[in-house]
């Protein structure tokens, strides 16, 4: 909702750096309280890449005052790669090997930005071959994919229990949970 908000104020040519930097202090001080040391660090890093490409972003949409879905969901998918980034570095602090892998690179969807369409075969091929290399818990952010040429898109609502089921079908896996 926060980076819904701040790309509407963006497209409004209202202030919208002063709602992206109290996100990007949140994510800091989460991954504080979560980790220390070189994992603070790295997770640290991760997060002002993510603000720096949001501002570029943001300041896109201040430019050409609007938003359209395609840039929406450049921004939504900004939420979901930090929470991906802090879930994966939580896990490994707890001792289970894990690391984040971006669903843009897994989930091929059609160009209906913000109410994407998978295309299961494309997706099943990367999954497989994406799975068959790990050995790490793969922390994977849902909602977010993108289309054959890379531009991310969203899956609409209810996207991450979809992006749960889409997984799960592309594994074979006899069962998902989905814990809310």
């Amino acid at each position: 909702d926060d980076l819904i908000a701040a790309s509407a104020a963006a497209a409004d040519g209202r202030d919208h750096q002063t709602p992206m930097e109290a996100i990007r202090a949140r994510h800091h001080a989460t991954a504080a309280d979560l980790l220390t040391g070189e994992d603070f660090d790295e997770v640290s890093g991760r997060i002002d890449e993510v603000f720096d490409e949001l501002g570029g972003i943001l300041h896109g949409i201040s430019l050409v005052g609007e938003c359209t879905a395609r840039t929406r969901d450049s921004v939504l998918s900004c939420g979901e790669r930090l929470s991906a980034q802090l879930v994966a570095a939580a896990l490994r602090r707890s001792g289970t090997p894990a690391t984040s892998s971006d669903a843009r690179n897994l989930i091929v969807t059609d160009d209906d930005f913000g109410e994407a369409r998978v295309d299961l075969e494309a997706t099943r091929d990367r999954v497989s071959r994406h799975f068959v290399k790990q050995d790490a818990t793969q922390v994977i952010p849902g909602f977010i994919a993108a289309n054959p040429r890379g531009d991310t898109t969203t899956l609409g609502r209810g996207g991450s229990v979809y992006t749960a089921a889409i997984l799960g079908a592309a594994l074979e896996v006899d069962c998902i949970e989905i814990w809310t």
